[in-house]
């Protein structure tokens, strides 16, 4: 049996799901509503983006200007501030979380985990990251979104092999530190939005 594409199999938990949930309603409030959810789905996704992006510049810039010790030195300081400034910006809750998390902090809920393990296994499947994110309704009535963070290359440096006087930094930085020993293409994380 032919596996749909995450993205496809998404769309189609979405509607189901909605379909469902709205079955008293008329047509045209479920399609309203929707459209409603597309759109906060689509906006969730465009934080996410905005995240990657505003903490990728800011994490470049430290190292070119004070080396990998001044990009310790953004994440553990900045890169909060960074997520509940684009958190204001969109009206959702937007971070990150991992299953060797950097800052504890930043650790999963059982959900999360179980979306995490099965971004592992679409990647192992080969499936591209682009094509992959969830959407899903939580107990309490709150909708999360998730896409996976990918390694890079340029990663490796403080997510890789870390060498022993930066990993000492690190570990001053992060007690708890379990985010070291990937290699390029494995999953390090996921950003997370909810609302």
């Amino acid at each position: 049996m032919k596996r749909l594409p995450l993205i496809n199999t998404l769309r189609l938990c979405t509607l189901s799901t909605l379909a469902i949930f709205y079955g008293c309603a008329t047509k045209a409030e479920t399609h309203g509503d929707l459209q409603h959810t597309q759109q906060q789905i689509k906006q969730a996704k465009q934080a996410t983006v905005v995240l990657q992006k505003q903490l990728g510049d800011r994490l470049k810039t430290a190292v070119g200007e004070g080396g990998l010790e001044k990009g310790v030195e953004v994440c553990s300081q900045e890169a909060p501030r960074i997520a509940e400034s684009i958190s204001a910006e969109f009206g959702k809750t937007v971070g990150r979380t991992a299953l060797r998390t950097r800052n504890s902090n930043n650790a999963p809920s059982e959900k999360q985990i179980a979306v995490m393990q099965s971004f592992q296994r679409d990647l192992e499947n080969n499936q591209p990251p682009s094509e992959i994110e969830h959407f899903s309704t939580l107990e309490n009535g709150d909708r999360l979104y998730m896409r996976p963070i990918v390694m890079q290359a340029q990663c490796l440096a403080c997510h890789g092999d870390v060498n022993e006087e930066l990993l000492g930094k690190l570990k001053r930085a992060y007690p708890d530190d379990q985010a070291t020993g990937f290699s390029v293409g494995q999953l390090r994380g996921a950003f997370t939005v909810i609302w």
